[in-house]
């Protein structure tokens, strides 16, 4: 008899865990590119510090600016964030990134990977993503970022109005569409802040951010910087899972695993089933746990496992279903079985 426990979450990756040495650079100029892109937040909640670190980039940015291209960059951020200042102090904070990434590999070359680093910069993004979509988010659902076209806008000739005050008119005309694109900051933002919810919240996140960038750049929004951040950061969230996207998608490239005869025969039973009870099935199928029932079976019970199902995880060494980790005294006939096939006449 033996028992094992259900572990859920799964343990986080071991430290000797190896990235390729491309990704190793990659991560370090990341994790300073985005830790400084993102400073002071979240102690920009207190004002005396934000405001040290806005006088410290407005102390240093200038003469950058003067020393390095030889241009005036004595506008700072003023409601508008594609001054040639915050170009500078991009440039600036990539330069910075660059050089802790250089200066790290040569310092830290003998570490293999950075997984706890890692989680630590996913949950830092994630939050600081979140952020600043419930922000704009909030002010779009409250029909006050875009407000009402008003007399002075309707009167005005129409080939008078600029790109961007183009755009705030057809939004501020549609409160209904003004409180659609929030929503989905919105929802976006709060799928952010659980770590069960991340992919999906980065996923729609992505598409919200690439709507807005597309929007600054073709109408002149001076927000183009900003945008493309909080775009990039969703970005990051989803790359680890892309892989298993693109493969959930495209049945991981596979054509060969329905024949067309029975994809049209289960099409054809579809047709005639109730839109609602299928998708019931779905919901019950997918989040229907067992796990509390399983670890109250004591007597014996013949348990019927495939060896290649891609739902229930495998969780030990052994790569034996979940279940023989919660039911108390199970043996597996699996080895019994493999040795009868290979003996099989």
């Amino acid at each position: 008899m033996w028992e094992c426990r259900f572990r859920w979450p799964p343990p986080a990756p071991s430290e000797s865990v190896r990235w390729r040495k491309a990704t190793r650079v990659a991560f370090r100029f990341c994790f300073a590119f985005l830790l400084l892109y993102n400073f002071p937040f979240p102690l920009d909640i207190v004002p005396k510090i934000s405001e040290l670190v806005s006088n410290w980039w407005g102390a240093i940015v200038p003469p950058f600016a003067q020393a390095v291209f030889g241009v005036a960059a004595d506008v700072p951020p003023n409601g508008s964030g594609d001054t040639t200042w915050n170009y500078v102090q991009l440039f600036m904070i990539a330069a910075i990134a660059a050089l802790v990434a250089l200066v790290w590999s040569l310092i830290d070359r003998r570490a293999l990977a950075y997984p706890r680093l890692y989680r630590f910069l996913r949950v830092y993004v994630r939050f600081a993503l979140a952020a600043a979509m419930l922000s704009y988010g909030a002010a779009k659902v409250a029909i006050s970022q875009f407000p009402a076209p008003t007399i002075d806008r309707l009167v005005q000739p129409f080939g008078d109005a600029s790109p961007m005050g183009l755009l705030w008119t057809f939004i501020g005309a549609s409160a209904a569409y003004e409180f659609f694109i929030g929503l989905g900051e919105v929802v976006g933002g709060l799928l952010l802040t659980t770590r069960r919810t991340t992919l999906a919240g980065a996923l729609l996140t992505a598409g919200v951010m690439t709507h807005v960038a597309v929007l600054n750049f073709c109408y002149d929004v001076p927000v183009k910087l900003y945008s493309s951040f909080l775009l990039f950061e969703a970005l990051f969230l989803v790359a680890p899972d892309v892989k298993r996207l693109v493969a959930f998608f495209t049945a991981g490239g596979r054509s060969d695993l329905v024949s067309e005869p029975s994809r049209l025969y289960h099409r054809e039973i579809a047709e005639f089933a109730s839109p609602k009870g299928t998708l019931e099935c779905i919901k019950a199928f997918s989040y229907t746990d067992f796990r509390e029932g399983l670890a109250k079976i004591d007597v014996p019970t013949l348990v019927i496992h495939g060896d290649s199902d891609a739902i229930v995880a495998e969780v030990n060494a052994k790569e034996e279903p979940v279940v023989f980790y919660i039911i108390r005294g199970t043996e597996t006939l699996q080895g019994q079985i493999r040795l009868a096939e290979r003996t099989r006449p």
